[in-house]
This record gives structure tokens, C-alpha cells and sequence, in this order.
């Protein structure tokens, strides 16, 4: 089974509170009036650029476990608050440590900046129900706590991110990565300036692998992106969402440490 460690989220934020502080009040959220529709994307130009978050980690990968591809296109798709996205994470994938018990090190995610700002997101890891053939996220099971990291691009355009894992978040059995938006920086908060969804513009986009949870007007939505649903055309390709991942060996972690850890740091 997961491990269900029940610890509080931990937070990357800037170096000084203050701001940080002044970057969360001016977040805005999505009015009650807005739904989804997916449209055309924006092609995207260039590989991604890469960004680390988070304190350094063990350099050994023996797997990616997740929606790995280079994004093509790009389209304005964030409806917060609570606009969750989750990508399947299956240990068998990870050959390398015979399916086993797998150390999750590195969460990779992708915005498209249209200007500088910072993005917060909440990333998470939770566990999976539904069917052996069609796995489905499961939101109220977390198997590793909460982080919010802010997200800051060094200049306009494609980013991904990978942001650091809690050093013992193991998995025995499937589970989902889970990112969430919920709301926009201070500056990126409107129409023209808000982070946009990069995805892969040729598959394969296999159904019940990567997950959009959210709320609008007319409830509430659980779209699996690689099929056809109300709100528009299936996805051509899932987004960047992923992790990095080794053969798992637990370190016991003292509660009381664990619940006073702070990290500050942001993105140069």
C-alpha cells in the first residue's frame, strides 16, 4: 500500500516573506462566471527551458514515471480555485527497480508564461481507485503532503519545472502526481497576461492515464483529458506532468522534525 505519511504541506516560497506575503493577496481566482472550453492551442516555439526548485536531491534516476513529452501547443485552460491536474504514476513502469518499492525525487510540470510573474501551484501525490483497467485519482488519499512552490520564469515563454519531493515519498502501488492551481500571481491575472497549459501535439494521449478535476457554474468535473468530454475535443496529447523516480530505501523521519521544516527558496 502507499505510504499515507499524514504530514502538513510544506512550503518553497521567496526568500523574503514580506513578498511572498504581498504575491499571495494579489492572487486572482476564477470568477464564477467562467467554464472551459478546449479550443486551438498556441504552438509553441523551442524546447521548454528547465528550472530546479527545492533542495538538491539524489542525482541517480533509473525511471520517469508520468506525462513525459515535449509539449507542442499551449492554450489558456487554468480555472481556479482547486483546478486540479493528476498524471498516473505506475511502479511496474519502473523496471529498473523490478516494480517495486519507488522513491518518487522530482516533480516535473510545464506553464507557458505570457509574462513574468510568479505562479503559485500546490503539487501533491495521491493514491488511485476505480479499476485495475481504468485507475482514476483519488484526492482524499494523500500518499506523500503537500507543497506549494512559486514558480518564477526568468523571461517570457515555455518553462518546466522540477520541483523537489519530500525525500521519503515512496510508492508500492499506483498512485497520481497531482498540480493544482489555485489562483494567479499579481501579475498574470487576467486574460492576456495569465499562465497558459502546454500539452503534446501528437499523442499517444492513452484514456484513464492523466486527469483535469475542477469546479464551474455547472458543477463539478472529473475529465479525463485523453477523451472526448462536454467542455471540447479530447487533448491531442497529455500536458508535462511527470516525475523522476529510484528504487526507494525508507529513512524514519522524526514527526516533530518534519512538521517544523521550512525551505525557503524560489526561483532565480
Amino acid at each position: 500500500m502507499p505510504l499515507d505519511t499524514g504530514r502538513p504541506a510544506i512550503r518553497f516560497r521567496a526568500r523574503s516573506g514580506f513578498v511572498l506575503a504581498l504575491a499571495l493577496l494579489g492572487l486572482a481566482v476564477g470568477t464564477s462566471e467562467a467554464s472551459k472550453t478546449r479550443g486551438p492551442g498556441t504552438p509553441v516555439t523551442g524546447p521548454p527551458t528547465t528550472l530546479e526548485l527545492g533542495p538538491p536531491r539524489r542525482s541517480h534516476v533509473s525511471c520517469t514515471l508520468g506525462a513525459h513529452q515535449t509539449p507542442t501547443s499551449s492554450i489558456d485552460y487554468f480555472l481556479p480555485p482547486n483546478d486540479r491536474y493528476f498524471a498516473l504514476l505506475d511502479p511496474a513502469a519502473c523496471t529498473g527497480c523490478g516494480g517495486n518499492l519507488i522513491n518518487l525525487i522530482k516533480a516535473h510540470i510545464s506553464l507557458d508564461f505570457r509574462t513574468r510573474c510568479r505562479q503559485p501551484v500546490t503539487i501533491q501525490i495521491v493514491g488511485a481507485k476505480g479499476t485495475p483497467e481504468c485507475p482514476v485519482p483519488d484526492p482524499d488519499h494523500v500518499v506523500c503532503p503537500s507543497q506549494v512552490f512559486e514558480l518564477e520564469p526568468t523571461a517570457t515563454g515555455v518553462f518546466e519545472f522540477a520541483l523537489s519531493l519530500p525525500t521519503d515519498c515512496c510508492i508500492t502501488e499506483r498512485a497520481f502526481l497531482c498540480m493544482t492551481i489555485d489562483g494567479f500571481g499579481a501579475d498574470c491575472n487576467d486574460a492576456s497576461t495569465r499562465p497558459m497549459l502546454p500539452y503534446a501535439g501528437a499523442g499517444p494521449c492513452a484514456p484513464c492515464r492523466v486527469y483535469n478535476f475542477y469546479d464551474d457554474p455547472n458543477g463539478h468535473h472529473e475529465d479525463d483529458m485523453c477523451l472526448l468530454f462536454p467542455h471540447g475535443s479530447a487533448f491531442p496529447g497529455p500536458p508535462v506532468l511527470y516525475t523522476e523516480a529510484d528504487c526507494c530505501t525508507l529513512v524514519p523521519v522524526l514527526p516533530s522534525t518534519w512538521g517544523s521544516l521550512k525551505i525557503r527558496y524560489r526561483s532565480p
